[in-house]
């Protein structure tokens, strides 16, 4: 496998922490600036507009392939008004000494908790927090919008959530095995992680208040939860990360930067069209797609059109009788092959130009794989 080469300038990481009220989104954006920038309360719905905080962390993206950096310990250092303080400046020094443990900088929002109008008013409050508790859920899609990577905060022990706003089995096609995930996911978390992939934005997921939870149940729910993410979310970004993490242990909380890292590094990768090629030569010739009216339906050449997300063109002669299933195994099989899990990815399928048409264009036919971006800025 050839490494995928970076295609975007350095920038500051935007990192999203969204999620429902009061299940540790402060008290995750004070840990990882050492700083308290955000209200940190037990009251829900402290935090009403976003907070955006910059730090300095040790580059984890490099190892993005080998998952190398995961044993390794992040330091972190907050940039109060885009100067560094003093741990960063002896860092800095020490980089010299170091030149393996790059610096890049990193931006964190946090967003006012996301919860149903209807739970809000039922409580009898006024009706303005049910335009506040509205106006929360388009802050938090706008921030999603504008960020790199999306992090989802859920209440492992599923406090707080009300009974109309708990996933629904009944109204959807959801695997039975998933309903212990009922307990502690919304369906403002599922809204929340969809959005972010229709966007092509990666998403991580933490389970907050890990340590909270029965020892007996954590396998089960973890599974669960997995279950469900993969279900509601495409074939366009299987593998999204589920962390398990503890409020009151920083260790646990500060994994959430180098695995941000890694999913950004892998976003915004670019992969050469020689080895696009060679995977697929090698896969069609490992399972040929079937023949259509006795005629083959094959791909000839991919190459890869844009990044954030990753957007790979497939020529396939005969494009519009490649049955769908083979388009997700070639999906599949591509992010396999190129380390691409946890982020969207991009598949078009596309007929050649026909050189003998009339016009010498040819028609060009259009298949795509995965969820289509909605409306906002690309980067």
């Amino acid at each position: 496998k050839e490494l995928l080469h970076q295609s975007e300038p350095m920038e500051p990481l935007r990192l999203a922490i969204v999620g429902r009220p009061n299940v540790g989104k402060s008290t995750l954006l004070n840990t990882l600036s050492g700083s308290e920038r955000a209200l940190a309360s037990p009251i829900p719905g402290t935090t009403r507009n976003t907070v955006t905080v910059k730090i300095m962390a040790h580059d984890a993206s490099s190892s993005s392939t080998s998952g190398s950096s995961r044993n390794k310990q992040h330091k972190l250092h907050h940039v109060p008004d885009g100067r560094s303080d003093s741990k960063s400046g002896q860092h800095q020094q020490q980089h010299h000494h170091h030149h393996h443990q790059q610096q890049i900088s990193i931006e964190l929002t946090d967003t006012a908790g996301v919860k149903r109008v209807k739970s809000v008013l039922r409580n009898q409050t006024i009706d303005l927090f049910g335009e506040v508790d509205t106006a929360a859920m388009a802050q938090a899609l706008d921030t999603i919008r504008r960020s790199h990577v999306a992090c989802l905060l859920v209440d492992a022990t599923g406090s707080n959530i009300e009974p109309d706003e708990a996933v629904s089995f009944e109204a959807s096609d959801y695997d039975v095995r998933c309903l212990p995930a009922r307990a502690i996911l919304t369906q403002n978390d599922l809204r929340i992680a969809q959005f972010a992939e229709e966007e092509g934005r990666p998403l991580t997921v933490l389970l907050n208040k890990w340590d909270e939870v029965p020892a007996e149940a954590r396998q089960g729910l973890k599974r669960a939860c997995m279950g469900l993410f993969y279900d509601i979310l495409t074939q366009s970004s299987k593998g999204v990360p589920l962390l398990t993490t503890n409020s009151k242990a920083i260790g646990t909380l500060q994994q959430v930067v180098p695995t941000a890292q890694r999913l950004h590094s892998r976003w915004s990768s670019r992969v050469p069209t020689n080895a696009l090629n060679r995977w697929l030569q090698a896969v069609v010739a490992y399972k040929p797609p079937p023949n259509i009216g006795g005629k083959p339906v094959t791909p000839k050449f991919i190459s890869q059109i844009d990044t954030r997300p990753p957007t790979f063109s497939i020529n396939v002669a005969r494009v519009a009788n490649l049955p769908k299933s083979y388009q997700k195994f070639l999906t599949n099989s591509l992010r396999e092959e190129f380390g691409l899990h946890g982020v969207p990815i991009r598949v078009r399928f596309r007929s050649p130009s026909n050189p003998y048409s009339k016009d010498g264009k040819g028609k060009r036919g259009s298949n795509k794989s995965g969820n289509k971006r909605r409306g906002g800025a690309k980067r």
